[in-house]
């Protein structure tokens, strides 16, 4: 999500899933995806991060591997807020596509 912000009504910080390792190049990680919101599918058809909700960090964080893979969800567009793209003209060329 380069060209946006993006954020989670009455929530001023919220969190992406992640998986993070070490690795023998270092330490890696990558971001957890689910299929996209209406909100975020005109920008990104075929994937957003995972943001878990606020009372599912714990079982994020902590849980079983069932437990987690259950949280791999759209976080919902009634609860998330986006910013205008900074580069305006690449966002309505995307549109337009559609």
């Amino acid at each position: 999500m380069g060209e946006m912000r993006l954020g989670a009504r009455n929530q001023p910080v919220f969190a992406a899933a992640g998986l993070w390792q070490r690795t023998a190049a270092g330490h890696g990680f990558t971001a957890v995806t689910c299929d996209p919101t209406k909100l975020i599918g005109p920008a990104h058809p075929r994937a957003m991060i995972t943001i878990p909700r606020p009372e599912d960090l714990t079982t994020w964080l902590q849980g079983c591997y069932a437990a987690i893979v259950s949280l791999q969800r759209s976080f919902g567009a009634g609860r998330m807020t986006l910013r205008a793209p900074v580069f305006r003209a690449r966002w309505a060329e995307r549109l337009r596509r559609k």
